[in-house]
């Protein structure tokens, strides 16, 4: 509490190695994080590195063989402006992923000229985001249209609108436009949470997204309705249901979390995966999939 005076500073990190039959080289993965979340200055950067021959056998590692690195930078004062607590702006954020020998993979860059925060915790705000991606190989986005092997570099707007979580009413806008790898896009999302009670709340999300891409335009949608049930801080049930129009499947999730002491879960999960077939005269839901899982994870302390 004295280090830093009244400024916050985080450091994480860890290092890890696998042993596997075969692979006796570059098996290492690692990470630095440093953080400063502050006030009116908000700053963090993070290195991570997995070599290609890190396999954690009984666990799971999305890529091997890549370095990564992210700097977010936030200047975020607050103002003497009637009902504007804050303004929010992003002056720095990249993240810079590349392979071992340094070629450059991906690559996202954000500025965020404008954004504020009002005192009721309401926030706006504007983006101006670039995409960087390298695609090894040709593939298929929504059916049977082809990004082809190659460099793409892509700048596209967004805006955000967030209100407060503490409305009985809140609720998510978000909109893009601009450029989509050799084409263009355009992009609209919102989400609405009522919340009737303190043990109750229903929420509906909803997407619509058109793309021109390898000459090809295609819209896709996506709806979603979310009903949570807080029985207790230690007992609550959500049912969730999914459909977008790219898998033509209705997804529904039933789940019952029971903290039966802190450290301890008991998770009881239904699903229920339905395909759509298209008809002369309606549209029909045939069940494709059921299934049903019980996870229970208790902390023993002495």
């Amino acid at each position: 509490n004295t280090f830093m005076g009244n400024q916050n500073l985080n450091i994480q990190g860890y290092l890890a190695g696998t042993v596997t039959d075969g692979k006796a080289d570059d098996t290492l993965a690692g990470r630095v994080y440093v953080n400063m979340p502050n006030d009116t200055f908000s700053n963090y950067m993070l290195y991570h590195q997995i070599n290609p021959g890190f396999s954690p056998e009984v666990g799971f590692v999305p890529r091997v063989g890549l370095k990564n690195s992210i700097w977010n930078f936030k200047y975020t004062p607050r103002v003497n402006i009637p009902h504007i607590k804050k303004i929010i702006t992003q002056p720095v954020y990249i993240n810079y992923t590349t392979d071992m020998d340094n070629k450059l993979i991906s690559r996202t860059m954000e500025f965020r000229p404008f954004g504020i925060e009002t005192d009721s915790g309401d926030t706006f705000t504007m983006n101006y985001r670039n995409s960087y991606d390298y695609v090894e190989e040709d593939f298929t986005m929504f059916k049977d249209t082809v990004v082809k092997q190659g460099v793409y570099d892509w700048w596209f707007y967004m805006t955000v609108l967030r209100t407060s979580t503490t409305r009985k009413l809140s609720g998510l806008f978000v909109a893009k436009w601009g450029d989509y790898y050799d084409g263009t896009q355009s992009d609209l999302g919102s989400s609405l949470t009522l919340r009737t009670s303190r043990h109750i709340s229903v929420s509906a999300d909803a997407g619509m997204k058109t793309l021109t891409v390898a000459a090809d335009e295609f819209t896709t949608k996506d709806y979603g309705v979310r009903f949570v049930y807080d029985a207790s801080t230690n007992l609550n049930a959500t049912t969730f249901v999914q459909y977008n129009n790219f898998t033509e499947k209705v997804n529904v999730n039933f789940r019952i979390h029971w903290i039966p002491k802190v450290g301890s879960d008991l998770y009881l999960v239904y699903n229920h995966m339905l395909d759509e077939h298209y008809e002369i005269d309606n549209n029909r839901f045939d069940t494709i999939q059921q299934a049903g899982m019980l996870k229970l994870d208790y902390t023993y302390r002495f």
